[in-house]
């Protein structure tokens, strides 16, 4: 009856609902949307830099913060991080994990799942024990690397044979007799000098030292252990939250409001909060802890004094059942629930996140949670392991998100983030559910396959297959309807603002060039001139009166006019039209223009060229960088940037990258963050965001 009772007392005080179900597997149409932060030392962040990568995937990229600097509000509009979900066809035949532990010597990383214990070590996974008696429920590993378990029949840890495997080594025989059989061990708790194991009646601590088992019994019943700062703690019901001193059990006074309550976790605290009015104690100190309780919310303790800690996520967190914690390297709070997904908190209580199955969870019961300091966040669910890069520097938005469809752009206008789909134009705004990722809204009035934006003149143009379309500031709406009409010349190859007339805009067409010209405060279509029967794609000026157009299929075209006023280019016996092509030395793919230096360029499928007049050639050309004055370097049909910093942002085939000048004052070529993107497709297009310089 005792072994019932406490099996009763364990399973009322932990609620876990072991649901053994198979786990299913959604495959989510996903697009990726990516702001990019980079920067070359730890003083002078980068901001963001929206990219837009393969027609599947829309991310969210934020580099690796050094000094683990707090995140900025530029996460508002990330989407749920990207995630690694391992399941049986990595480990075997498991699916409830509860405990998640680290050799922080070796990077070695333990799961325990229904008895089994399995190892990996970031390429293969290894089950360490088979099958056994005993149905093994906690785990922990100490400074030495040393791994305890404690399980219903048996406790004592693992440490490798002559042949380097674990092998279980008992300390049954140290439980004392009297209680030995009645004994059910559920938790463990650890100090630098003793390992606790804890059951629903009885408390043990082992020496590591002495060698020697140390009991206590409560009347009422333990609830789960914990250590801080090498003092160990635990709630006794009915009596409130003990610490050891010595070989005594003693009551934190002040803490009789918790003893009825379920403690889950116990994690240190560095946020901030609000006091009482009258309460004048100094600010916390070194050992703040941070008390979460299943149902009640979460409480500090600091100074000897117990305080509620409010935070915008209590009914969420109450309603949900708040099961673990982990705090991450800003600081933040990771919490997880046993119905709810895994919430991210900011240090003084700020909803940051919430994810769940919708966002890409594999359940939304989280057991345990573990941070292994290379930005992951590991998560032992009710079905499977995941691990998340957060904070790290991607994040994604999948299909609930509202982009249904491949996405072609992506800029940023007053603001707000606008994206391009073959289904319309959307626009990403905060979700209506607090804490959940942002989501993208269809904008009205635009039923089309969307391609090109542009931002210029204050207004947002939109190419489609209808045309060019403008959209209708809000004081200017006098209906539902977000766009107008401003030229219906065919699907847009390319948007370019002039560089000579802010006022003035050239459309690539299918067989020419279409003109814009602002009036007005609105863009109005201003006429087209016809260029060959090839495809636009970049248009750059090179001066006044020479014009260059360049095409996908590696089909250049240079207009020389007395100069580029619409009048002029609009009556075509004044303008020289020019095409070069493979036989000019051009590869016959991927053609884009760029100016540097008042000196037009072209990145090309075999390094970046200039024009060289007298001999109608294009020349390989190393006045950027000799990085790119290489046949070898394949530029796709993505443009070539610079960012504030002068940094040089591109693509080497379908991988994104960084040129950045090194000390001797030579750019060097980084795509390793950015690989990612390769994995998903590639990367298809990006912009420079202008809102935030410093990129």
């Amino acid at each position: 009856m005792e072994n019932l009772k406490g099996l009763k007392e364990h399973l009322e005080e932990n609620k876990m609902e072991f649901i053994f179900k198979n786990i299913s597997h959604s495959y989510w149409f996903v697009i990726i949307l990516a702001h990019i932060i980079w920067s070359q030392n730890t003083t002078d962040r980068a901001k963001p830099v929206p990219v837009l990568s393969d027609k599947h995937v829309l991310a969210s990229y934020f580099p690796p913060v050094e000094n683990h600097a707090p995140l900025n509000d530029r996460w508002r509009e990330a989407g749920p991080p990207f995630m690694r979900t391992f399941t049986s066809e990595d480990y075997g035949d498991y699916y409830q994990f509860w405990k998640i532990a680290r050799d922080d010597r070796t990077g070695l990383m333990y799961f325990l799942s229904q008895g089994v214990l399995l190892e990996y070590d970031g390429v293969t996974w290894r089950e360490v024990t088979k099958k056994m008696s005993w149905n093994s429920q906690s785990l922990a590993t100490d400074s030495t690397g040393r791994l305890w378990c404690a399980s219903i029949h048996q406790v004592g840890f693992l440490e490798p044979d002559s042949t380097g495997f674990l092998k279980f080594q008992s300390l049954v025989q140290h439980i004392p007799a009297a209680i030995k059989d009645s004994t059910k061990l559920w938790k463990i708790a650890m100090t630098s000098r003793y390992v606790y194991f804890q059951s629903g009646r009885f408390l043990l601590r082992w020496s590591k030292n002495a060698h020697t088992m140390k009991s206590w019994r409560s009347a009422t019943g333990f609830g789960i252990p914990h250590t801080m700062d090498d003092t160990f703690y635990i709630r006794e019901k009915g009596v409130g939250l003990m610490r050891v001193d010595g070989d005594q059990l003693r009551v934190l006074p002040g803490s009789a409001h918790l003893s009825k309550m379920v403690i889950s976790d116990i994690i240190p605290f560095s946020g901030s909060y609000d006091k009482p009015n009258n309460d004048r104690t100094t600010s916390r100190s070194h050992h703040s802890l941070l008390i979460l309780t299943r149902t009640h919310g979460m409480f500090i303790y600091e100074r000897g004094r117990f305080y509620t800690f409010n935070t915008e996520a209590d009914v969420y967190l109450k309603q949900n059942r708040l099961e673990c914690g982990a705090v991450l390297p800003d600081k933040s709070l990771a919490l997880g629930t046993i119905h709810g997904g895994l919430m991210i908190l900011s240090p003084e209580g700020k909803l940051r996140n919430i994810l769940t199955k919708s966002e890409g969870l594999n359940d939304n019961t989280v057991y345990d949670i573990l941070y292994d300091n290379r930005n992951g966040l590991w998560l032992a669910l009710n079905k499977g392991i995941m691990r998340l890069e957060y904070p790290g520097p991607f994040s994604h938005f999948t299909e609930p998100a509202a982009l249904k469809s491949s996405v072609n752009a992506i800029v940023r206008h007053k603001g707000k983030l606008y994206a391009t789909t073959t289904d319309g134009v959307y626009t990403l705004e905060q979700s209506p559910r607090p804490g959940f990722p942002p989501v993208f809204r269809a904008i009205s009035g635009l039923k089309a396959q969307t391609g090109r934006l542009l931002s210029a003149g204050g207004r947002l143009l939109i190419g489609s297959n209808k045309g060019v379309d403008e959209l209708i500031p809000e004081d200017e709406r006098t209906s539902a309807k977000e766009v107008r009409k401003v030229a219906q010349t065919g699907t847009p190859g390319c948007l370019v603002q002039s560089r000579l007339d802010s006022e003035r805009v050239y459309v690539g067409l299918n067989n020419g060039v279409a003109l814009l010209h602002l009036q007005s405060g609105k863009w109005q279509y201003t006429g087209s001139f016809a260029v060959g029967n090839d495809w636009i794609e970049g248009i750059a000026e090179e001066n006044n009166k020479t014009l260059w157009l360049t095409t996908r299929d590696g089909v250049v075209y240079k207009i020389t006019a007395p100069s580029l006023q619409p009048s002029t280019l609009l009556n075509k016996e004044n303008i020289l039209i020019q095409r070069f092509s493979k036989s000019n030395n051009l590869p016959p793919i991927c053609v884009n223009p760029l100016i540097y230096k008042n000196k037009i360029l072209f990145t090309t499928t075999k390094g970046i060229r200039y024009f060289d007049s007298p001999t109608q050639t294009f020349q390989i050309d190393s006045s950027l960088t000799e990085l790119f004055a290489d046949t070898s370097w394949y530029f796709n049909w993505i443009k070539l940037n610079f960012d504030q910093k002068g940094r040089i942002w591109t693509t080497r085939k379908d991988n994104i990258g960084l040129a950045s000048r090194n000390a001797q004052g030579r750019y060097t070529w980084d795509e390793t963050p950015f690989k990612y993107l390769s994995d998903l497709g590639g990367t298809w297009t990006f912009c420079i965001d202008p809102d935030y310089p410093g990129v």
